[in-house]
């Protein structure tokens, strides 16, 4: 049997995604068992594996995105490879949500002169930080010695 054929044959097509039906991870992702290096087989993810045969080459760096936001397809219709940064943009977790807020928690609008980048790439209210900075100034005992 051919690659494809044996590929298709872990995939249910339910309206426009193909479901992989074969061996998924933890996370989700359906893997795909190709030739053997070795006599060790391979392991790759069915989706990056349909991008690549009915597609073509995945840019080094690139991640192959879901745009029906289904793990479980392999339709190469619905694969996109984007960059690491455009992927987690498009996706639900916490740090593509903090990346879309406009305001801080109190608030205030997120602009370049109100807005401060650590060290660990967080962004913080300008605003904000003040008054917390002031608080704990307020709240510091000096000890005097004798």
């Amino acid at each position: 049997m051919d690659i494809e054929k044996r590929f298709m044959s872990y995939v249910t097509i339910v309206g426009e995604c193909w479901l992989w039906e074969g061996y998924r991870d933890r996370d989700g992702y359906g893997k795909f068992f190709t030739k053997k290096v070795n006599g060790r087989a391979i392991k790759v993810f069915a989706h990056r594996w349909s991008y690549q045969h009915f597609i073509g080459p995945i840019p080094i760096g690139y991640h192959v995105d879901h745009l029906c936001i289904n793990r479980w397809c392999v339709n190469y219709d619905h694969l996109e490879a984007v960059t690491p940064k455009e992927n987690n943009s498009r996706s639900n977790s916490l740090s593509a949500q903090r990346a879309s807020q406009t305001h801080c928690l109190r608030g205030h609008e997120f602009t370049l002169a109100n807005t401060h980048t650590t060290t660990k790439n967080q962004r913080r209210c300008k605003i904000c930080w003040r008054i917390y900075a002031a608080n704990a100034r307020s709240k510091k005992c000096f000890l005097v010695e004798p």
